[in-house]
């Protein structure tokens, strides 16, 4: 196999395991506080907070809905949460083991470099980006149930407009999140870009 091409089939890991790591780095209680509070989208922050806090524990949601000061989940809501956390739970093993997968058959290989690999993830995402927002702008729902259905069981994820996890998390939150999620992969991405265009500037100067 060609190094082009094997590098091409390895970005596809590579890209996952950046993407997986960086959902968890969010998802921690630790930073998603820091997020919640800088937007404070709901006066229930405590009960926000909690259920954030509970995806990373093994509390059943049932127990943690009793916990909540200001409102309660339904059942479809608890079955969500006890799904996202299941998904949550995945999402750094994954992320460890896509990106050590690819790196060591990289490093097996010896005929590539780290930075060409990461060239290559980095134009799979730009081709990935814009085929999602193609699509999202095409047909936003079918987009939508693609990005739940295959993580969450049955419609756990097709909430009541009156769900207390609605009013805990609105779309302006979501939309803060997304916002957040994609500078963070662009800084990834485009990060050693900038160090290394720097670096090649020190070196001519």
């Amino acid at each position: 196999m060609s190094v082009s091409k094997k590098l091409w089939l390895l970005s596809i890991p590579y890209l996952v395991g950046v993407l997986c790591g960086l959902v968890a780095l969010m998802a921690h209680p630790a930073v998603f506080k820091l997020i919640y509070t800088w937007r404070a989208p709901s006066a229930h922050v405590e009960d926000a907070l909690r259920i954030g806090q509970a995806l990373w524990e093994k509390t059943p949601f049932r127990e943690v809905n009793q916990q909540l000061q200001s409102g309660h989940l339904e059942t479809k809501e608890i079955q969500h949460f006890e799904d996202v956390r299941q998904v949550i739970s995945h999402l750094p093993v994954f992320s460890l083991g896509f990106l050590a997968f690819a790196l060591i058959v990289l490093l097996l290989d010896r005929r590539a470099s780290w930075g060409q690999l990461h060239n290559r993830g980095f134009f799979l995402l730009l081709f990935l980006a814009a085929t999602i927002a193609a699509v999202g702008w095409y047909h936003w729902d079918w987009l939508f149930y693609c990005l739940h259905a295959p993580f969450f069981k049955a419609d756990s994820w097709l909430l009541d407009p009156c769900a207390y996890s609605l009013e805990l998390y609105p779309e302006p939150l979501w939309q803060a999140l997304f916002v957040i999620y994609f500078v963070l992969v662009g800084l990834v991405f485009l990060l050693p870009f900038v160090l290394g265009a720097r670096k090649a500037d020190k070196a001519s100067a």
